[in-house]
């Protein structure tokens, strides 16, 4: 009895779950992604892969920060009331690209199998981030 209800809940609840969360259900951890035993020439290759991965937190700026410099060195934005729709349309069309950037890369992520490789997907996801 106590089976039949678990079961049931269990269904239930199931029911109301997405069928694919990131880090749940079909994304795996392959563990061939850390397999030591790799020709050099591939292991030079993968060492620059994860090398991107390290450039890209050394490299990576606070935009924050930068936003505040630039406010302080050129002041607010001011435009013509005339040109606010137009630009707008214009940043529109950059964020969704920079949204997309972002999918394919964190999606690109989740799919490759040597470290390295995934390492450096992750910091490009991580720099689309910042971007959008």
């Amino acid at each position: 009895m106590v089976s039949d209800r678990a079961d049931a809940f269990s269904t239930c609840v199931a029911s109301f779950l997405p069928v694919w969360l990131p880090g749940l259900g079909k994304s795996k951890i392959p563990f061939e992604m850390f397999d030591l035993a790799r020709n050099a020439d591939g292991a030079r290759r993968m060492q620059k892969l994860g090398n991107l991965y390290h450039r890209g937190h050394d490299l990576a700026w606070d935009g924050r920060a930068v936003l505040k410099e630039l406010l302080g060195k050129y002041g607010r934005i001011r435009l013509p009331a005339e040109r606010r729709a137009p630009i707008s349309r214009i940043f529109g069309v950059i964020m969704w690209g920079e949204l997309a950037a972002w999918k394919i890369s964190a999606e690109l992520a989740d799919q490759l199998v040597p470290l390295e490789a995934r390492m450096a997907a992750t910091s490009q996801a991580h720099d689309e981030t910042r971007h959008f």
